[in-house]
């Protein structure tokens, strides 16, 4: 198995079988006055005795029974790959049946040798290499965590039996969703799940299945749990509306402008004109520039002087309209500044409450 296809594979084999271990493992009731205990006596005396075959089928038959301790298959899966797997018999061993069994004693007792009474060197390798390539994990959390602010987080610590790659992923609407992940190889990790996306919680009020996930190429390994969300909505402050020109009054009142300013300069280069003519003096007989024309001339220039002034207008300060401007835009900034506040206290005061359920574990 790959890296990149570990997850999907994983949540395939959770979606189709979510039947515990024990109930996997058939239907087959009781002997009536058998119990499991003697019948393990059984396949003990049996294997005592170098009577292989009989000690083998009495520990699949205890295998196939429901209702049996850990404990019980543990020693069973161990007689059984003895049974495969014999000193004595080397023509009749099987080699993958007792690697199959090994593996499924590793994953229940990782960390328990097997006994010595019911093996021998060859048994000790091979349940030395299933060691060195099989992987359990399993996780260890506070059952009830808040995660405070939208930075919170929920811890999850996962502990495996040789350093793999970390995986912390949520199945949401049937799809598994990495929320955590390591890039290094590790026995242990230390794994975070974001209670916020952005603007909204990341995983909703509810129940939601969780996967810790640890493995590489060779194998993998999930430990599932249950996790109660409640992640309220956050309601963000109202903002403002935005100040534009709209909202605001003209600082200054209107200039007289181009068509203003012409106007303008015709009238008073006409008024000028007009006094001047009347005031004007006796003209000498052989002036060669008359009265009239330098009047009217100076008036004109008088008038483009006038004209070229009153374009240059930029109105006047409207200062009643200035000072209300400037309330406007103060209370503008104050009403932001109380919204941003009132969001980055309501950020820091989010909560979301996780509860952590352990449940029954399923081995792939």
């Amino acid at each position: 198995m790959t890296n990149t296809s570990l997850l999907p594979a994983l949540v395939v084999a959770l979606i189709l079988s979510a039947v515990p271990l024990r109930a996997q493992d058939s239907t087959t009731a009781k002997e009536p006055g058998r119990p499991t205990a003697d019948l393990l006596r059984v396949a003990r005396d049996a294997a005592d005795n170098l009577r292989y075959a009989e000690a083998g089928k009495t520990a699949l038959s205890v295998l196939s029974m429901t209702g049996t301790s850990v404990a019980e298959r543990v020693d069973a899966l161990q007689l059984a790959a003895l049974a495969a797997y014999a000193e004595e018999d080397s023509a009749a061993r099987n080699e993958v049946l007792a690697v199959n069994l090994l593996r499924q004693r590793f994953r229940l007792m990782p960390n328990q040798a097997l006994e010595r009474r019911y093996s021998w060197a060859g048994l000790d390798n091979l349940y030395q290499w299933v060691a060195r390539t099989e992987v359990v994990v399993d996780w260890r959390a506070d059952s009830v965590q808040r995660a405070v602010s939208v930075d919170g987080r929920v811890r999850i610590d996962g502990k495996a039996t040789r350093p793999v790659r970390w995986k912390l992923a949520a199945v949401i609407a049937g799809r598994a969703r990495t929320l955590d992940s390591t890039a290094s190889s590790t026995n242990t990790a230390e794994l975070q799940l974001a209670t916020f996306d952005g603007t909204a919680a990341l995983l909703p009020s509810g129940t939601h299945r969780v996967l810790l996930i640890g493995g590489d190429s060779v194998a993998a390994d999930t430990a599932q749990f249950d996790m109660d969300i409640d992640a309220p909505p956050l309601q963000w402050p109202t903002a403002p509306p935005p100040l534009d020109s709209t909202a605001l009054e003209r600082e200054t009142k209107r200039p007289i402008g181009l068509v203003g300013a012409t106007v303008r300069g015709l009238v008073f280069g006409g008024i000028t004109a007009a006094v001047a003519t009347q005031l004007r003096p006796d003209e000498p007989l052989r002036s060669g520039l008359s009265s009239n024309g330098a009047a009217l001339g100076s008036s004109a220039a008088l008038a483009v002087a006038v004209t070229l002034l009153a374009a240059r207008d930029a109105g006047v300060p409207d200062v009643g309209a200035r000072q209300r401007n400037a309330q406007k835009r103060s209370e503008y900034a104050a009403a932001v500044e109380q919204a941003r506040a009132e969001a980055a206290d309501r950020r820091a005061t989010y909560t979301v409450t996780a509860v952590l359920r352990r449940t029954e574990r399923r081995r792939p």
